[in-house]
């Protein structure tokens, strides 16, 4: 069973995603608290999701006839949850046949062009639930469900969430990734700095290396489910307020650090190159150049025709810093000064070293299925 649990990620690579958002889920701070939002807006925390989706997909595989709800509660969930807690969380995740239909209609796209890109509400509810019994019509969407799925939710039902995480939540992420492997290269987080009165902020993150430096943004920034019922023009609106802004904010902050304005002691005296990297969420697909020069100049700057920049989802930025026989400064570098940065997408020219089994993410999550193929055979 764990043998054809790990074929997954292979095909959607949904396991590559799970250490992630049990780091986002399990997020605390002083400003926000992940679990609690987690358990007060989907009643439970990721691990125990985790645990219940594992279970359905273990017997979605060896079972044909339909599951019954609670019976799967009482037998396979008493030793880890309370069965009625187990029933709750799986309600969490259902809807009947007629919902699923309304989902579908509300959300299907008007636009020939775009209907094959209709968002299948599978991915949010991946459990259709019927006289409580259970219907998995693509079991692997129980782990889309737990992860990109809940993540919306919470955006869609918390005023402000996508800001408060990106800021709280994605930089100190994205940050602890950089810190995956002992670096080459300084990292500075952000910071306050002053041009005569006014407060301004430094980039999320800048890289230092000798004398290059990278000024790294970090957004938050996913397509949103309604994309998938929309037209190209609300694609491009949506990816100009995640590209669009961040460039214009290297840019900016490139003409601060070369006028003295922006300062650290940690930045060379003399830069020879300045690269600039923007991490989202989730990736952006299908843009030309030109969508970026004209979001860039809406903002009041200019991207000269010779500047590189280099866009990529944040689990690209993993696969660099995990697998690349490179540091992820050097890997900048290379892409940038061998002129790859537009001829192919980032992380499709990793010089990946490490198995796929041995990568943290799958190693977190095989702990997991252990623990619970373990105790399904007691």
């Amino acid at each position: 069973m764990c043998a054809k649990l790990l074929t997954l990620p292979h095909q959607k690579h949904e396991f590559a995603n799970f250490y992630r958002y049990y780091w986002f889920f399990s997020y605390k701070s002083d400003s926000i608290d992940m679990e609690e939002l987690l358990l007060e807006q989907c009643n439970g925390t990721f691990e125990n999701y985790l645990k219940l989706v594992v279970i359905l997909f273990i017997l979605s595989m060896n079972f044909e006839d339909p599951l019954l709800l609670r019976w799967i509660g009482e037998q396979y969930y008493n030793a880890k949850l309370d069965a009625e807690l187990f029933v709750t969380m799986t309600k969490t995740l259902s809807a009947t046949r007629k919902e699923i239909n309304y989902l579908h209609s509300q959300l299907k796209s008007a636009d020939p062009k775009m209907m094959i890109y209709d968002f299948n509400p599978l991915r949010k509810k991946p459990i259709v639930l019927e006289n409580e019994i259970m219907y998995l019509p693509v079991p692997q969407f129980l782990f889309s469900a737990i992860t990109k799925g809940f993540y919306h939710t919470l955006c869609d039902r918390i005023p402000k969430f996508r800001e408060k995480f990106g800021k709280l939540v994605f930089e100190k992420y994205v940050q602890h990734v950089l810190r995956w492997k002992t670096p080459d290269y300084e990292i500075i987080p952000e910071f306050e700095y002053y041009i005569g009165r006014d407060r301004l902020d430094s980039p999320d993150c800048i890289l230092v290396k000798d004398n290059n430096v990278i000024l790294l943004e970090v957004k938050a920034t996913a397509p949103s489910i309604q994309l998938s019922a929309t037209d190209i023009e609300n694609y491009e609106n949506q990816m100009t307020k995640a590209y669009g802004v961040a460039i214009s904010q290297c840019i900016k902050n490139e003409e601060h650090i070369r006028k003295g304005k922006l300062r650290h002691a940690k930045l060379p005296h003399q830069i020879d190159h300045f690269f600039y990297v923007v991490v989202t969420l989730e990736a952006f697909y299908a843009f030309e150049r030109k969508i970026i020069e004209d979001a860039v100049a809406e903002k009041g700057c200019m991207l000269a025709k010779n500047k590189c920049y280099h866009l990529m989802d944040v689990a690209t930025l993993e696969d660099i810093v995990e697998n690349d026989t490179r540091s992820f400064f050097d890997y900048i570098c290379e892409r940038e000064l061998e002129e790859r940065v537009f001829s192919s997408f980032p992380g499709t020219d990793t010089n990946k070293k490490n198995p796929f089994r041995e990568r943290r993410s799958v190693k977190y999550v095989s702990s997991i299925i252990d623990e619970i193929v373990g105790s399904m055979r007691k």
